[in-house]
């Protein structure tokens, strides 16, 4: 593969995560009315539990670098962080959203090892 394809290929399901958070992100804070999303009584139960699902979706489909998908999904999350300037203490969302995304980064990964290990090998 070349770098041009692998590159591409790696852009996209980075563009689908980063859209879906920074989107659901939105909708949250309109929705439920909270200054941050993470604030609102659906973030940790539902939103997270549906990001992690999404970080599998993507490992599942774009098996190539999938450990990183959760990154994306949580740091895409400081853009609409910082469109209304706030009060953020910027560190503290940074380490915060990097605690959220180790989760996501097993799950990712894993997902792409399961994939590439039982499914692909048959191929």
């Amino acid at each position: 593969m070349t770098q041009e394809k692998e590159n591409t290929s790696i852009a996209i399901p980075y563009g689908i995560a980063a859209a879906f958070s920074i989107v659901l992100w939105w909708l949250i804070v309109l929705f439920d009315g909270v200054p941050d999303a993470w604030d609102a009584d659906v973030y940790f139960p539902y939103v997270y539990l549906l990001q992690i699902a999404i970080c599998i979706g993507l490992g599942w489909i774009y098996h190539n670098h999938a450990w990183s998908y959760g990154f994306i999904l949580c740091y895409a999350q400081l853009v609409p962080m910082l469109i209304p300037p706030d009060d953020l203490d910027l560190s503290l969302a940074v380490i915060l959203l990097t605690l959220l995304a180790i989760p996501m980064v097993i799950t990712g990964g894993l997902t792409s090892w399961i994939r590439r290990r039982f499914f692909l090998a048959r191929t």
